[in-house]
């Protein structure tokens, strides 16, 4: 079965399968000697693992765009 990717509106660097994954470009690079780090939008996809919501079970994962404003 071939997954299907479709971009998040909004969000360019993400992406959703029809089979419910997530993905994204973002990646945290360190600015080295304990100076912090930083997000970045890097050429590399990687699968978001979803976190559970509260007491109702549900999951979800948190978007981020280049701004900085979360979904």
């Amino acid at each position: 079965m071939t997954v299907e990717y479709r971009p998040v509106v909004g969000f360019r660097a993400y992406r959703v399968g029809d089979d419910g994954s997530v993905w994204s470009l973002w990646k945290r690079v360190g600015l080295g000697r304990g100076n912090g780090a930083v997000m970045v939008v890097s050429d590399r996809w990687v699968q978001l693992k979803p976190q559970e919501y509260g007491y109702s079970g549900h999951v979800h994962v948190t978007l981020v765009d280049e701004g900085g404003r979360r979904a």
